[in-house]
């Protein structure tokens, strides 16, 4: 499947050739020049074309594109304004793509400080302890206190080997899965999956609603697109209430999807007809949010990341001057 900065660049070329009145086909032969991956799928594409089947269906049959995409398309070509369609997706994209980069930033600072500590540490017990027990060795000095320090070091060495080990095991899952509600159940990342999907359930309702869309259909595509189950529950819990009469501002507000001072805000919107714009500024506050809570999370992790590793280097290196006191002792 193609990555969300590949669907950025796909879905905006295309935005472009429809806009200046070229054809679909066109628009796939002016990508095959672009991005290897890019070219591979649109050539891809032409040649399912070719075999008779509809773009839809071609998009479909590629497996290269997400369900939420394909629904889109469809929308786009029930009313007849498709390159507004690939426009809005690739803004989607586009934010897909930039929150993907933040998250990634916020794991890379403290996964690269781990390793660097890990190289010390592995420097200072593979290399450095060799040395001094050489010299004791050399002195027929007792090496008990050597052999204390040795242990004490391989605890922090195995401290850092587990977390490195861990965080690829995790890094590796998170690549290879296809859906990543597992990371729902992970503390920190529970919540910053559900800001993130607050964030893109937001935007998507504020482009179906100025669409004039019907909603009911809306909430169907966009269920598509959401894999936090939490949220995903609500919005069933929304649809159910529309079906019965209610107003999606209201079914919005009552299964608690948004917090009470947004609530409020839709409301109003509702009864003014401006609930696209009001959507759009919730979407536009959540990624504010979601980028503080970013932030946050790097400012606290940093210091104590930095204080616990120097802690633990400290006590590395602490266990390796016992024995060189006790030489110097000595000799003193």
């Amino acid at each position: 499947m193609l990555s969300n900065n590949e669907k950025y660049i796909f879905t905006s070329e295309l935005a472009l050739a429809i806009s200046n009145g070229l054809q679909v086909e066109d628009g796939l032969k002016m990508l095959v020049g672009f991005d290897a991956d890019v070219s591979i799928c649109a050539k891809k594409l032409e040649d399912i074309m070719k075999q008779g089947y509809s773009f839809t269906d071609a998009l479909k049959e590629s497996k290269e594109f997400d369900e939420y995409m394909i629904q889109m398309v469809v929308v786009g070509q029930s009313i007849g304004n498709l390159d507004v369609v690939f426009k809005e997706l690739s803004t989607y994209y586009a934010r897909q793509k930039e929150l993907n980069y933040q998250i990634q930033d916020a794991i890379t600072y403290p996964f690269v400080l781990i390793l660097m500590m890990f190289v010390i540490v592995a420097t200072l017990i593979f290399k450095v302890f060799p040395i001094f027990e050489n010299i004791l060795s050399q002195m027929s000095m007792s090496l008990s206190l050597m052999y204390s320090a040795r242990i004490l070091s391989y605890i922090g060495f195995f401290i850092l080997l587990f977390i490195l080990v861990f965080g690829l095991i995790l890094y590796f899952i998170y690549k290879k899965s296809p859906n990543k509600v597992w990371m729902t159940k992970l503390p920190f990342f529970s919540k910053l999956n559900y800001q993130k999907e607050m964030t893109k359930f937001t935007y998507i309702l504020s482009l179906f609603v100025s669409s004039g869309y019907a909603l009911i259909d809306a909430v169907d595509i966009i269920l598509l697109s959401i894999e936090h189950p939490v949220l995903k529950d609500k919005i069933l819990h929304v649809k159910n209430r529309m079906l019965e009469g209610e107003s999606l501002a209201s079914a919005l507000v009552k299964e608690n999807v948004y917090d009470q001072g947004y609530g409020a805000l839709l409301m109003a919107a509702d009864q003014s007809g401006h609930q696209d714009e009001v959507l759009k500024t919730l979407s536009n506050r959540y990624k504010e949010d979601l980028e503080r809570m970013l932030s946050s999370f790097l400012n606290r992790l940093e210091p104590s990341m930095i204080a616990g590793l120097s802690l633990l280097v400290g006590f590395v290196l602490i266990s390796i001057m016992l024995p060189l006191m006790n030489v110097l002792q000595t000799l003193g």
